[in-house]
């Protein structure tokens, strides 16, 4: 299923997009994950998704992303001002310390579980952890997409 499918049959509904950063609208590098700063932008899901909230108002686009680095979350702003410039609040880039017990896929899961709204949530990320382990213990309205929804 397309994102713009998705919007499309809830055009009715006020919806809250959650989008993952790291191989969803940023290239990324298993080898460097911590130079967030110089990753390529995927400009065709990034203008894809530029264009469709011009066209559906009734939707607020959030990022949802996580890094094991505290430079790494500066770099993801500055990422974020070049390419993909939204709402300051709307950032939620969630630190995860190496040793944690708790995964990147627990802690987005907690942060969506935890998030006030009575909003469809739409989330898209490009690991299947993650969508499988919100999936699992998801307690909101939500639909959970694969990132190839970006794709036309």
């Amino acid at each position: 299923m397309y994102i713009k499918d998705v919007l499309e049959k809830h055009k009715n509904k006020n919806i809250s997009l959650f989008i993952d950063m790291d191989g969803t609208i940023a290239d990324y590098e298993l080898k460097y994950p911590i130079y967030y700063k110089n990753s390529r932008p995927l400009l065709d899901r990034i203008n894809l998704l530029k264009e469709l909230l011009n066209i559906y108002t009734n939707v607020e686009v959030y990022i949802l992303s996580a890094s094991a680095t505290k430079k790494g979350l500066e770099e993801k702003n500055y990422w974020l001002d070049k390419y993909f410039n939204i709402k300051k609040e709307n950032r939620i880039i969630i630190y995860r310390a190496p040793r944690e017990e708790k995964t990147s896929a627990d802690k987005k899961l907690d942060f969506l579980n935890n998030f006030d709204t009575d909003d469809l949530i739409i989330v898209i990320d490009d690991d299947p952890v993650v969508l499988k382990t919100i999936n699992k213990h998801k307690n909101k309205n939500m639909i959970l997409l694969k990132d190839s929804c970006l794709s036309k």
